[in-house]
């Protein structure tokens, strides 16, 4: 098994209407895409942010078989960011 990390400075994305041709416009919460792979896994998925009120009601985090493990908890940033930062920090775990 190896392992590796990386980091990663963006934006937080924030919330938005994504407009439905053939149904109810809805809220997209903050999220982050992933796309992940290795030799024969690949992982596409979002990182969504703990304490986003729409976390409850996202269909797309909500269709997950365990939500919670796509949700990261916020942390404030070492000496080493700026100030005005905020720090995530996860695991992602591709198997074969």
């Amino acid at each position: 098994m190896s392992s590796s990390s990386f980091s990663r400075q963006s934006d937080r994305s924030e919330r938005y209407t994504a407009f439905q041709r053939d149904g109810p416009n809805t809220i997209r919460l903050a999220h982050i895409h992933f796309d992940v792979a290795r030799k024969r896994d690949r992982l596409v998925t979002h990182i969504y942010f703990e304490g986003d009120p729409y976390n409850e009601t996202d269909r797309f985090l909500q269709s997950a078989n365990r939500p919670e493990a796509l949700i990261v908890k916020l942390r404030s940033p070492s000496t080493e960011f700026e100030a005005d930062s905020i720090v995530a920090m996860f695991d992602i775990v591709l198997r074969g």
